[in-house]
């Protein structure tokens, strides 16, 4: 158990009051820097919990013997322990995630076969599930795989706006994307140039917001749903530690968020129908845009 502020570094008295994140994993802030913390985890839809130095160590001590009962599809994912978050998963920060209406287990769209009602707004269910929908759902409604309704859900279907590689001088690319965490001013590389280019340097991955906002999105209407069947509004959800509250914060910070690259994309189609207007050239990479980008119809 960590006694020292993650922030400053420095030791926590016993007798001190300390904060710590509900969704990142042993992060703990003394009172001195709770106000900077504060602000910084508000921008990335964490929250910061008071707490006493030994409710926190008990805190600590309970979790392994909690974790022997994560038998509850609803409540989790698999049984995880107290080192892993869903938000340093592999499937948050490259994929885009749903959940399951009926189980509501978190899962992703690119990685898993899921399926979508064509009726219902919104139902998807996971391939688990999935023949229980012939007795549980209305008799009437199909279903389709949702990754075919969703063919721009993936990291290569999303514009990095105004972005360049400084490795192939590709603007506006798509895929993951990396930033040197030494140069300034900003010094980024596509994934092709990464692991090839400006070596020398230690790189970090930086999570297209587009995906980051999907991903909150998901998790945040999933908190309401659980809490709502629940009967319980105060619950605090097992994967991301939020509540209904929380949830409330999120989802209207991350449509802006959506809203925003909706805006974006639509500049940009408009400035290459110009371009290709002035050359006299076919629109065909106008319709790409558009093929690959389902939220452009919004």
């Amino acid at each position: 158990m960590a006694t020292k502020c993650t922030s400053c570094g420095e030791q926590i008295t016993s007798l001190s009051i300390m904060y710590k994140c509900r969704q990142c994993v042993d992060h703990f802030v003394c009172q001195l820097c709770e106000e900077k913390e504060h602000n910084r985890a508000g921008q990335l839809f964490h929250t910061l919990d008071e707490m006493s130095v030994s409710a926190a160590k008990s805190m600590a001590n309970s979790a392994t013997a909690s974790s022997k009962n994560c038998n509850d599809k609803q409540e989790s994912n698999k049984c995880t322990s107290s080192n892993s978050s869903i938000f340093t998963s592999d499937e948050y920060l490259y994929s885009f995630l749903t959940y399951c209406k009926h189980c509501h287990r978190v899962f992703s769209i690119e990685k898993e076969t899921g399926f979508e009602c064509q009726e219902c707004k919104a139902y998807n269910v996971c391939n688990q599930c999935f023949p229980l929908m012939k007795t549980l759902h209305s008799s009437g409604h199909t279903f389709k795989i949702l990754s075919e309704n969703l063919p721009a859900l993936t990291l290569n279907g999303l514009y990095h706006f105004g972005v360049t590689c400084n490795g192939c001088s590709s603007e506006c690319f798509t895929g993951k994307r990396y930033q040197c965490r030494e140069c300034s001013p900003s010094y980024d590389l596509c994934e092709k140039c990464f692991d090839k280019k400006h070596t020398h340097h230690e790189f970090r991955y930086i999570q297209h917001f587009m995906l980051f906002a999907h991903n909150r999105q998901i998790l945040a209407v999933r908190t309401m749903s659980l809490a709502a069947k629940n009967g319980d509004l105060d619950r605090r959800d097992s994967i991301t530690g939020w509540t209904v509250s929380d949830a409330e914060r999120i989802i209207p910070q991350v449509t802006g968020m959506l809203q925003s690259y909706k805006s974006e994309f639509q500049e940009e189609v408009s400035k290459l129908i110009r371009d290709l207007r002035g050359a006299q050239q076919e629109l065909d990479p106008v319709e790409d845009l558009k093929r690959r980008h389902w939220w452009a119809c919004w």
